[in-house]
């Protein structure tokens, strides 16, 4: 697991990589598998490409989980999915409550925040291979890059020839 989150209930929400998937589990209090959660209490899905790893994770006050992280298609990109507390994928969201965002050539989401507007935020590394750049999306609650932010709804920084990145985010 790389990202842990817990519930207002208690329970355990963990993600990560399973297999170049990404997977989500939710545990109960007492550290059993929460079988209500997908009905085996784990999700394993992927955005399509063949390389797949949720590297954050948040839960909004609605109990709705998001995940964020890394897909490979043609290259890698940030990737964000939201789900509902019973484990479905959130059609809400974007349609199919996936998102994929490409920045440049290696792109990697490593953190999640969620704005008190429903809005959220990742931030990772865009190039990471060459001379990266942090990296910084922000999206609508509708899963849609908002366009507010920068134009784009997305934004990098290079500080530094080499490499240049972000780990986490917080809001002030």
């Amino acid at each position: 697991f790389f990202a842990v989150a817990i519930q207002s209930d208690g329970k355990i929400v963990a993600a990560g990589v399973a297999n170049q998937s990404l997977a989500i589990v939710r545990f109960n209090t007492n550290g059993s598998l929460d079988t209500s959660f997908n009905s085996t209490g784990k999700l394993v899905t992927s955005f399509g490409g063949s390389e797949n790893a949720v590297f954050g994770l948040t839960i909004q006050p609605d109990g709705k989980i998001i995940a964020a992280g890394t897909t490979l298609n043609a290259s890698y990109d940030f990737a964000v999915l939201r789900c509902l507390p019973n484990g479905a994928l959130d059609p809400s969201f974007n349609g199919t409550g996936k998102v994929v965002t490409d920045f440049s050539n290696y792109d990697l989401a490593y953190s999640i925040e969620l704005q008190s507007d429903g809005k959220i935020i990742l931030a990772g590394t865009a190039n990471y291979l060459a001379d990266s750049s942090m990296a910084l999306a922000r999206y609508n609650p509708d899963g849609i890059l908002d366009t507010s932010f920068n134009g784009s709804g997305k934004v990098t920084t290079n500080h530094t020839t080499g490499a240049d990145g972000a780990n986490g985010v917080a809001l002030q």
